[in-house]
């Protein structure tokens, strides 16, 4: 934190002289208020998500008791994200021993979560909250596949910072600051609310690419580079269609209870009161193909002669493509892909002996050419 108070006391020597009433100490606390605001809209993300969650069910305790947090990993095999995905036996035995102790786990979130309110009270809480939510994201990634970096960073930076101060030299009102900037966040800060229902029947978009035999790969998420998280939360495909399970934010995260309920049934999907139209069908799948020719373009002139690309270490992604899980699509050639689809899927998923198993309930494909 002291590199905060040495920017501000910079400005300060370098202040006219009829600008320097204030003194070196109120000029410190000043600058730690800041750096404790800023410390406030990152911890008000973790505050919020642990009131949200309290908030979905019908009652505080719904979603630590009833949410079957590891269908993370039913998504994350799907989309082909899962980091041991590849390997069977540890995918089976992860997601049985995961879900033997998911209550315990989904309690320990919502508190070290709601505890961020409370962590800038003294900077040991600080400290270990910022250990604990990094333990969190590690998690998350290890468990779904979703690589939360940036946050990751935050408190890395936090952790570092509050190393280099001791409660006495910052005082009480940095602490208030934070405190402060972290409840107003959920009103007027942007705070993130990160609440859902993971469930086991839900709809999935996957794009696939052509191959020269005519069969269709998966297309990794990671070959969509910048748009790649757009991908993960499957925007390419958010029309509501009769005979499909309704569209959701990421895979399989719902906010409907009564899904939670009927999770693991394989329900009928719902009646469909207001189906996309046909026009408005036609404009959203002209503006995919549209971006499916640009992006293909691009990566054409990012491919070498053989027409390959390394596109997972081409930048850091928040769902990055296991590369073991996608070893059909990395042996084509670029070059000659000349046809894309989009297969809209509504399935049933389980895990039997480390395999994804789907009963699928609906399909559609659209089918894009890119051939120049």
């Amino acid at each position: 934190m002291r590199h905060f108070g040495a920017a501000f006391f910079a400005v300060r020597d370098g202040a006219p002289k009829h600008s320097k009433a204030l003194s070196s100490n109120n000029l410190r606390q000043l600058a730690l208020c800041i750096a404790f605001i800023t410390m406030g809209f990152h911890l008000g993300n973790y505050f919020w998500s642990g009131w949200a969650k309290l908030t979905l069910g019908p009652h505080f305790w719904s979603w630590a008791f009833l949410n079957h947090t590891q269908n993370l990993m039913l998504g994350a095999h799907k989309t082909r994200t899962l980091i041991f995905g590849h390997w069977p036996w540890i995918t089976q035995q992860i997601f049985d021993a995961f879900g033997a102790v998911v209550i315990f786990s989904n309690v320990a979130v919502v508190v070290t979560q709601l505890f961020a309110l409370f962590a800038p009270l003294r900077l040991r809480w600080i400290t270990i909250s910022s250990w604990c939510y990094d333990a969190l994201h590690v998690g998350i990634f290890f468990i779904g596949a979703l690589f939360f970096w940036p946050w990751i960073w935050n408190n890395l930076s936090i952790m570092l910072a509050a190393r280099r101060s001791s409660d006495r030299e910052v005082g009480w009102a940095p602490k208030i600051c934070c405190i402060l900037t972290i409840l107003l966040g959920g009103w007027i800060g942007g705070s993130a609310r990160l609440a859902w229902w993971d469930v086991s029947d839900f709809r999935t978009p996957t794009i696939q690419a052509e191959a020269e035999d005519g069969t269709w790969i998966d297309v990794p998420l990671s070959f969509f580079l910048s748009q790649a998280y757009a991908m993960g939360h499957a925007q390419e495909n958010q029309a509501v269609t009769t005979g499909h399970y309704l569209p959701t934010d990421s895979r399989e995260s719902t906010g409907s209870y009564d899904r939670v309920q009927s999770s693991g049934t394989c329900p009928t999907p719902p009646e469909i009161a207001e189906p996309e139209s046909p026009a408005e069908r036609a404009k959203s799948l002209d503006r995919f193909g549209r971006f499916l020719r640009a992006h293909h373009r691009k990566m054409l002139a990012l491919a070498d002669e053989s027409g390959n690309y390394n596109f997972y270490v081409a930048s850091l992604f928040h769902t990055p493509s296991n590369y073991w899980m996608n070893e059909k699509f990395n042996a084509m050639n670029i070059r000659k892909i000349k046809d894309y689809r989009l297969l809209t899927q509504s399935i049933c998923y389980k895990v039997i002996d480390g395999h994804l198993v789907e009963h699928v309930v609906k399909e559609d494909t659209v089918v894009f050419d890119v051939g120049e």
